[in-house]
């Protein structure tokens, strides 16, 4: 399901099997949650957990893969809603969405995700010389 990636960004990975188990899950860390439409997965949000630190400690889930472009816009927001009371109930205080774009946005807006009114610069290390970034505006990250 989240091999699609690679037809909407021009630099992707591409998962081989086996891979994603403790990117999709890690104790404490990592976390999804599935749509299941007739005993087949037909979405999936993942997240991390992360405790933000100020005056006090909180949890928050930063999504950090979405796959669902097999379900309607009415599925999309009830799959949304669930995992917004899902996350409430493992005492997040909120969800972070990076505006990745690799997903359709809309369903975000009717389970109140608003963007974010800052800006934010990702930098990359490249470790192969031979690999030449340049003229790539868009690349499939990962968060965790």
């Amino acid at each position: 399901m989240l091999n699609w990636y690679q037809h909407n960004v021009r630099l992707a990975r591409v998962w081989e099997k086996g891979e994603l188990e403790w990117e999709l899950d890690y104790p404490g860390i990592s976390k999804t949650l599935v749509y299941e439409k007739q005993g087949k997965v037909q979405g999936l949000i993942n997240w991390a957990y992360h405790i933000h630190i100020g005056k006090t400690k909180e949890r928050w889930a930063w999504l950090n893969h979405i796959a669902y472009s097999d379900l309607s816009s009415s599925e999309r927001i009830r799959f949304i809603n669930s995992l917004l009371c899902y996350l409430k109930n493992q005492d997040c205080v909120g969800a972070l969405e990076w505006t990745k774009k690799y997903y359709p946005m809309a369903p975000l807006y009717p389970c109140h995700f608003f963007p974010y009114f800052r800006s934010v610069n990702l930098l990359a290390w490249v470790f192969n010389p031979e690999l030449n970034l340049q003229n790539i505006p868009d690349v499939y990250e990962a968060q965790i």
